[in-house]
């Protein structure tokens, strides 16, 4: 009996890949590189259709009982101008479908530029080219506010919306016949779902403060955009 409860055991286990799996690309959003301080916001694309991508709130080592020694974090590991970083505090921000929004910060020796190499791993999958050394300094001109990463996250995806938006405005779908009308359509459906996002953001700020305004405004740009993506049509 014993010996089938641990052939059961071994059975039940997940199965982990022989070495770590590159499934993961990572973009970096933006940074900010103090004196003596390092933040980088990353989004993470999950490429691997099993759900790599740990959800909000298990990877904040600010809070008790969660970081790298938690089973449902995250091990990142940092190399910064060659140099090991001891210490990575981590955040996950949001997690949504296949995007992963993660807020990364070190105490840093660096001085003049800064690059660095980041491995994300869970469970035996990490990011592509772990060992590759991106320039900090590329991620949005050092624009990061570390205390409100969603106010960054909201100007960043802003900007893609509209980008977005400007493109599908002047490319009007195939089989349309008035080309001009259905433009007018398309940019009064998106300034009414300006009104909509700016009064549901105000409501949230006046719940819970404007921390969760610049919150709301970033999930309503990123919901836009796929919105937009899965339809031309304008609504």
């Amino acid at each position: 009996m014993r010996r089938i409860a641990v052939l059961l055991a071994a059975l039940l286990l997940p199965v982990l890949p022989a070495r770590a799996e590159q499934v993961l690309s990572l973009e970096v959003l933006s940074a900010r590189l103090a004196p003596g301080q390092t933040d980088v916001l990353l989004r993470l694309i999950d490429e691997s259709g099993i759900d790599v991508l740990r959800p909000e709130g298990r990877c904040d080592s600010t809070q008790p009982g969660a970081g790298e020694a938690s089973s449902g974090c995250y091990a990142v590991t940092v190399v910064e101008n060659g140099a090991p970083v001891p210490r990575v505090a981590t955040r996950i921000l949001e997690t949504r479908g296949s995007d992963g929004f993660l807020l990364l910060s070190w105490p840093s020796t660096a001085t003049g530029e800064r690059r660095a190499s980041l491995r994300i791993e869970y469970n035996g999958f990490t990011n592509h080219d772990p060992e590759t050394e991106l320039a900090l300094a590329e991620g949005d001109g050092g624009a990061l506010d570390p205390q409100d990463p969603f106010a960054t996250l909201h100007r960043l995806y802003a900007g893609r919306l509209e980008a977005f938006a400007a493109g599908l405005a002047g490319s009007p779908p195939d089989g349309v016949a008035d080309t001009g009308r259905w433009r007018d359509a398309f940019l009064a459906a998106q300034q009414a779902w300006s009104r909509f996002a700016e009064s549901d953001c105000a409501a949230a700020a006046a719940l819970l403060g404007e921390a969760a305004r610049s919150r709301c405004q970033a999930d309503r740009a990123m919901q836009r955009i796929d919105q937009l993506d899965g339809s031309y049509a304008p609504e």
